[in-house]
């Protein structure tokens, strides 16, 4: 690889397969091209991910999931396209998941809900489609919420007002229907 991976608490880019595993968080911003080496998802005790401002392209891998310990997940700025896998519910861990800037598409799965540390959610700039899912309601964590500028229709869900830590919420530039629900007023916490 040509450019420099910064990983914490270790600085150089070639490892060995035992090593990989003990890596906490990997930061490559690297103008790196293609498909995603499926070894990524290997890398069972990383923390952190941030594949952001490359060119990678393809669909996320079903085998996410390995990744057990994975934290923040940080995908803005390339070119991957298709769903989000449903095993994406598996990463219990998982605290920001940052996936903008992208061409993701379809529903979101009801899996989301599954991740109740979840603090940050940033879809934004994709082609997201259909209602959101009510198990977004279980997102109790949730500081930030970011679904703008993709297709998203129907109403925003009722179950939003479950969400009472939410800080900030953007739902703009979307197909939205219907009126405000209720359950909003109970987000006292709410900025923006």
């Amino acid at each position: 690889m040509a450019c420099r991976a910064n990983e914490e608490g270790e600085e150089h880019a070639h490892m060995e397969s035992a090593v990989q595993r003990r890596i906490h968080g990997t930061y490559l911003h690297c103008a790196i091209t293609g498909n995603l080496s499926p070894d990524v998802w290997s890398l069972e005790s990383l923390e952190t991910l941030d594949l952001s401002e490359n060119r990678l392209v393809g669909m996320l891998s079903a085998v996410l999931s390995n990744m057990k310990n994975l934290r923040e997940l940080v995908l803005d700025d390339n070119s991957f396209s298709g769903s989000i896998q449903s095993t994406i519910g598996h990463l219990k861990e998982l605290k920001e998941l940052y996936v903008h800037a992208n061409s993701f598409s379809h529903n979101l799965l009801e899996e989301l809900g599954n991740l109740q540390n979840l603090q940050s959610l940033d879809l934004r700039v994709n082609l997201f489609s259909g209602n959101f899912p009510s198990s977004l309601g279980n997102l109790t964590s949730l500081l930030y919420f970011d679904a703008s500028q993709n297709r998203f229709t129907g109403p925003v869900f009722p179950e939003i007002g479950n969400l009472m830590v939410l800080r900030t919420i953007d739902l703009s530039w979307n197909s939205l229907s219907g009126s405000l629900p209720a359950t909003i007023g109970k987000l006292r916490g709410l900025r923006y």
